[in-house]
């Protein structure tokens, strides 16, 4: 079975989300970076061309979506097979929960909730906002100087050309233009230009932007306008190729770090700090620019895979499980393999690993169980058997674990305290807390049960 694995817009039950990798921040950094496409002149997609803290929280969400392809892959394969929507509205699973019908938020399967940060969306200027007209000069050249060709006064700040010439006697390419009119507004407002190629600012004499550099449409936040008072405001803009584009845009300035997020019934825990939290109700958390609202439901078992450049890279020899225990909590789910090339698995050419978990009252422990996989499938991918990392998040507060027993084995594990990690990450240690780990080889013919015995 083929998915597509892009980051952009997807639409969940009727609203749209940015995909969570958008893989999540798929809302902030990025919002994600691809949300239009290049051909439309309006923003760049390539992560390398903002700053390089940009292009490694990009990099790092990235790599997350090719670790939980196990887990996005079985979603996608229950999408096909019973049409339930991977990516779904909180209402869905929670349906007498009225405060779960919201649209700023999504489920990812059943384990993962993510509130992606969408940031202020700032509205264009309007005419009433201006209150003198605006007045521009055209050069030949991208400096602005040397003799005018051209000049036009217009009602706003507002230039939309594609491979077109502003007005009769300046040229489509290659020309710049001095703007300078008068804005007010009624209350304290941010204000925006949204520039392809170069653009330079002046507020009230100040300069408040200056970019040289070519390239398509971004929106650039300047500063926040008292009310009531005039503002002078002066534009210097030059058009290097391509199409041209040219705007005022304004937004009530707002604390972006800030989400409201709400959480359904069950337990959940930031995946970025640890934080566990009682359902049922709504919390607020700021975040800076790396981390993002992103939860999993504790109880939840997330199988992964090691994170690699291309689908075709990736193996899924070694596999983690991520186990967040609770004891109210459980899971139940599979691993779904097919040849990842064709559409054989319509004709049952595939395979299915059943995996759940759950607190044994009567043994005082936590129970994981690995169910031999049903069906087979021809292929490369095709193993009978992997290496299975079992990480069980020792949770603030949680109860010691005594000792962990594979089939009834006693085997050894290793403990890891919290580091400055990613989560959802193959590696031992997380960002949340202290990790317990156990490995085994495992036959994909066989079942394997790992009890985890408390203290």
């Amino acid at each position: 079975m083929r998915i597509a694995l892009v980051s952009g817009v997807q639409n969940i039950e009727g609203f749209d989300l940015p995909f969570f990798a958008d893989l999540f921040k798929i809302a902030v950094h990025v919002i994600l970076i691809s949300r239009y496409c290049t051909n439309t002149v309006r923003r760049f997609r390539e992560p390398w061309l903002y700053d390089g803290e940009t292009l490694e929280i990009v990099r790092e969400y990235e790599l997350m979506r090719y670790r939980l392809l196990p887990y996005l892959y079985a979603k996608a394969y229950e999408a096909y097979a019973t049409g339930e929507a991977m990516f779904r509205s909180l209402a869905l699973d929670f349906p007498d929960d009225e405060q779960a019908a919201r649209k700023d938020e999504y489920l990812f399967g059943n384990d993962l909730l993510v509130a992606p940060i969408g940031g202020v969306v700032p509205t264009e200027l309007s005419e009433s906002d201006y209150t003198a007209p605006v007045y521009v000069t055209f050069y030949d050249g991208i400096e602005a100087k040397g003799s005018s060709i051209a000049s036009a006064t217009w009602n706003k700040v507002l230039l939309n050309l594609r491979h077109e010439p502003p007005m009769e006697g300046v040229p489509v390419y290659h020309f710049s233009a001095k703007i300078r009119t008068k804005i007010k507004f009624d209350r304290p407002m941010r204000l925006y230009v949204k520039s392809d190629d170069g653009v330079t600012v002046f507020v009230d004499g100040k300069c408040v932007l200056e970019d040289n550099d070519m390239h398509s449409a971004i929106l650039f936040p300047l500063d926040v306008l008292s009310p009531n008072e005039e503002h002078d405001l002066q534009i210097r803009y030059f058009q290097g190729g391509g199409e041209a584009f040219l705007g005022l845009y304004a937004a009530e300035p707002k604390d972006e770090s800030e989400k409201e997020i709400y959480l359904p019934e069950g337990r959940w825990m930031d995946l970025f700090d640890g934080t566990v939290y009682a359902g049922r109700r709504t919390i607020r958390k700021r975040y800076g620019l790396r981390p993002m609202p992103l939860f999993v439901r504790l109880g939840a078992l997330i199988p992964l895979a090691a994170p690699a450049q291309t689908t075709k890279d990736q193996s899924w020899e070694t596999l983690v499980y991520d186990f967040y225990p609770d004891r109210q909590g459980s899971d139940a789910g599979y691993l779904y393999e097919d040849d990842g090339e064709t559409t054989a698995y319509q004709t049952g050419e595939f395979s299915k690993s059943g995996y759940f978990a759950k607190y044994s009252e009567k043994e005082n422990a936590f129970v994981v169980n690995f169910r031999a996989a049903e069906g087979s499938f021809q292929g490369d991918r095709a193993v009978k058997q992997r290496k299975i990392t079992l990480k069980y998040h020792l949770l603030a507060g949680a109860d010691r674990v005594a000792r962990v027993c594979v089939n009834g084995r006693e085997t050894p594990f290793e403990t890891r305290e919290k580091a400055c990690v990613f989560p959802l990450n193959t590696e031992i240690p997380a960002p949340d807390g202290a990790v317990l780990a156990v490995s085994f080889e495992a036959e994909t013919a066989n079942n394997y049960v790992v009890k985890f015995y408390l203290v």
